[in-house]
Formats: structure tokens, C-alpha cells, sequence
């Protein structure tokens, strides 16, 4: 069967949780929790595995088996806590309280699979948190990279903070993790992962040298190209690793913003990166966009951006009379 790493974040009572021991920082406020929604790509019926292993702990996965089958191009929905109501797909056994953790898909057939982290409030079981309206998405990974990548790290820069989740891909994994700064400071840390499991670490979590966490606003106008508390990561190791980076608005709570975003895999990384939408206060409506680039060579690189406007409308076509 084909296994698909992913990376379940989460957070609640019975739900996944994202306070993490492993970790000094976490998402702020409380209502966490996390889904999973799991596509048949291939050309016949799927036949799906989960294991769901939590973080700190060397108990057994908890499991659950898709069933009926999965058709070719249709989806099911994890949710966990949800005990199979609407149809929904759930553990075995129910998780513990303020569980955080991994997953794993197992196939017969090529999958993808989209994790989504909210705080939204879900009366019907019981997850969620008044006031929350934090919801973000991001894709599963099929974690072939012993090297996994991203390009914006925040040290409560501007009010935000960003926080990784490790998982070691299918055997354990020994590494570094390492947070170069716009300064030009490189900041590292070892990394230690039992085979499945994960870890989750944000820029306050035992780097050498530490990174710096205050005096990262002054009028919003601090320079991320420049400021100590901007930066990069890289983790490599021994054995292959997936991971999901979370950026969150520092102290507020209840959470009504976060992003997420699945780290990059060697196999990510080009000399041509395509970004297929750029705003400049598009619309009037504040809309912009920033682009931030890592490189994730052994030597520096020049880089050039090149911004092509989108083709204006076509006009409406124009009928010719005939002639009498």
C-alpha cells in the first residue's frame, strides 16, 4: 500500500491538540482542532488505512479503515471525536484529551490528502471555541526528502509568530534543524524523531544562539531583509521527513487568523519558481502580495524577479452586418 504522510495538527478536549510538550510555543487561545479530507486519485476503489500517532508517546497508533471504499476521484472526511456521524471517518478508540499528533494514509491507490486546522466553533461535537475564526489548509505530503524547507520564519516579527511540525517518514529520524536570520545569523537545533511520530518547535525553542523574540516591531516598519527576527529554515537528517509550518497573530485569543502551509521537499526546490498570482493593492482593497525566497543551495545565488501583468479582458465581440 502507498502511504501518504499527514502532518494532522490539532487541538481540543477529546480532539488533537496543538499544546505540544515538545514545544514552548503554541497556537494561542483554546478551540483547536484539526481535519482531514482523503481524494482517491487512482483508477480503482481505494482501500484506505489511517494510523494516527501521538506526539511524546510510544503507545500504539490509534487506526481507522475508510469503508465502503473510496471510488476513483471521491473523497472522505477525518474527523475526528465525530464517532462516524454525517458519515464522517473517526478512530477506533477515542483520542485523549489536548492530543496532538501525526498521521499517516495508507493506499492501495495513489491518494491525496488535505489537513485543515481551525478553532471554529462545531456545536454538533462539541469542538471549537466562541469568537474563533481562524481556518487554514494545507496539503498532505508524500514525504520522499530527507531535507524539508521553508521560507518565512517569524520571531513574533511584527506581531507573528511561525511554528513547525516535524514527522519522521516510516523509520526514525536523527537531524538539525537550522533558522538562518535576515541578519545572517544561522541558528540550529538537533532534532530526534521516533518512525511516524512528530515534534513541534517554534523560534523560542532551543536554538543556538537563541533567536531574537523582542524588539521585533517598531511601527511595523522593520525590514525582513535585514531584521533578526526574519528568517529561514532547513531540516535534514538521516531518513525522510514531511512537515507544516503555522503562523499565528501573537496573543490573540480567541484566534481569528492563522496560516498553514506544507514545508517543501527537495524535489520543490528550482532555479525557476512560478508564482501564478501577484497583487499590488489590487482591487483598492489592500491586496498585496510578498514574495519571500530561500535558497536552498550550498552557495549564494543571484536571484531575479520578473512580474508579468495578467492579460486584460478580452472585449466583447463585435457582429459585422452581412451585406444585401
Amino acid at each position: 500500500m502507498r502511504k501518504q504522510i499527514l502532518r494532522a495538527t490539532a487541538a481540543l478536549g477529546i480532539l488533537f491538540g496543538v499544546t505540544s510538550l515538545a514545544s514552548a510555543q503554541a497556537l494561542p487561545g483554546s478551540g483547536w482542532y484539526s481535519t482531514a479530507v482523503i481524494q482517491n486519485v487512482g483508477s480503482a476503489p481505494a482501500t484506505v488505512h489511517l494510523d494516527v500517532y501521538a506526539q511524546n508517546s510510544t503507545a500504539a497508533p490509534a487506526t481507522a479503515d475508510i469503508s465502503p471504499q473510496i471510488a476513483p476521484g471521491a473523497s472522505r472526511v477525518f474527523f475526528p471525536g465525530s464517532q462516524g456521524a454525517g458519515g464522517n471517518v473517526d478512530v477506533s478508540s477515542p483520542l485523549p484529551g489536548n492530543f496532538s499528533g501525526s498521521m499517516v494514509v495508507s493506499s492501495d491507490q495513489p491518494v491525496v490528502a488535505i489537513g485543515q486546522i481551525t478553532n471554529f466553533q462545531f456545536s454538533q461535537f462539541g469542538v471549537g471555541i466562541a469568537g474563533g475564526y481562524a481556518s487554514e489548509q494545507y496539503r498532505g505530503s508524500p514525504a520522499n526528502s530527507s531535507t524539508i524547507s521553508y521560507p518565512t520564519v517569524k520571531s513574533s516579527f511584527a506581531g507573528k509568530t511561525t511554528i513547525f511540525t516535524v514527522q519522521a517518514a516510516g523509520a526514525d529520524f536523527t537531524g538539525t534543524a537550522t533558522i538562518v536570520t535576515s541578519n545572517g545569523v544561522s541558528h540550529s537545533k538537533p532534532l530526534s524523531i521516533p518512525s511516524n511520530r512528530s515534534v513541534t518547535f517554534g523560534p523560542s525553542d532551543g536554538f543556538t544562539p537563541a533567536i531574537e523574540s523582542v524588539n521585533c516591531t517598531v511601527g511595523g516598519t522593520l525590514d525582513p531583509n535585514t531584521s533578526p527576527c526574519f528568517g529561514s529554515l532547513t531540516v535534514t537528517g538521516n531518513n525522510n521527513i514531511a512537515g507544516v509550518a503555522l503562523e499565528y497573530q501573537d496573543g490573540v485569543s480567541p484566534a481569528t487568523a492563522v496560516q498553514a502551509a506544507s514545508m517543501f521537499g527537495t524535489e520543490d526546490a528550482g532555479d525557476t519558481i512560478i508564482c501564478p498570482t501577484i497583487k499590488n493593492d489590487y482591487a483598492g482593497n489592500h491586496r498585496t502580495t510578498g514574495v519571500t525566497v530561500a535558497n536552498t543551495s550550498a552557495a549564494a545565488v543571484n536571484v531575479t524577479g520578473e512580474f508579468t501583468v495578467a492579460l486584460p479582458p478580452r472585449p466583447p465581440a463585435r457582429s459585422t452586418p452581412k451585406a444585401r
